[in-house]
């Protein structure tokens, strides 16, 4: 698998980040609960403080000291990009993002905690000299902003819910991650809400989550609907 790390929190101390770690992570209901508040937070401070107690995860890198210092990371192989104020995530990731699913290498796109951003984690691309001509290819590619500070090696990512994710593929557990080529493995069912309605629209960005948390399952390649 390709090698990133997990935090608890901003304080804490890191591990590798394993499928079994991310996967309760992510379906924890105290992190969907807690996603709930940084949501409906108007307080800019008070999220800030809200956003400290989320787990991290650095997709970037991996840190055998368990502190993320970019002196001492050993890259993971794989890059992120964040697009910050979008008012329709879920349009942008159908109509940008998810044509170039394959071309761009990514493996996973969610929300982020605020609701009003994406975030992108893709494969690098060995062509390019760095994260950062990685990040900008990908940008060149969907025509959007993005956020530049997020180049170094050491740059943390707050993890959420399953239901924030729009796509998530299983390559990215394996030793060399390349995502799934088109069609094989399949893609994922709509997982229901606690009203049977699936995943959020891009007229209602904040996720609807279902009381029983949403698994993972065996397809290699995992889409919301």
């Amino acid at each position: 698998m390709a090698t990133f790390d997990f935090f608890r929190n901003v304080r804490s101390t890191g591990v590798i980040c394993t499928r079994t770690l991310f996967e309760g992570a992510v379906q924890a209901p105290a992190l969907r609960k807690l996603l709930q508040q940084i949501a409906a937070e108007p307080d800019d401070e008070r999220r800030a403080e809200l956003k400290k107690r989320l787990p991290v995860v650095t997709w970037q890198a991996h840190f055998p000291s368990g502190r993320r210092k970019n002196a001492d990371a050993q890259p993971s192989g794989l890059f992120m990009v964040d697009i910050d104020h979008v008012d329709a995530p879920r349009t942008l990731y159908e109509e940008r993002v998810k044509p170039h699913l394959e071309d761009l290498r990514i493996l996973a796109v969610h929300l982020t905690p605020s609701t009003r951003g994406l975030r992108i984690v893709a494969v690098c691309d060995p062509a390019l000299t760095d994260i950062a001509a990685n990040q900008q290819h990908v940008a060149d590619v969907l025509g959007v902003e993005i956020d530049a500070v997020c180049k170094d090696l050491a740059r943390r990512s707050f993890l959420v819910s399953m239901e924030y994710f729009y796509y998530l593929d299983e390559a990215i557990w394996e030793a060399s991650p390349q995502p799934s080529p088109k069609g094989k493995g399949g893609e994922a069912s709509p997982q229901p809400s606690p009203k049977g309605k699936g995943a959020a629209s891009a007229a209602e960005p904040s996720p609807k989550p279902s009381a029983t948390g949403t698994e993972t399952g065996t397809a290699a390649r995992r889409e919301r609907a």
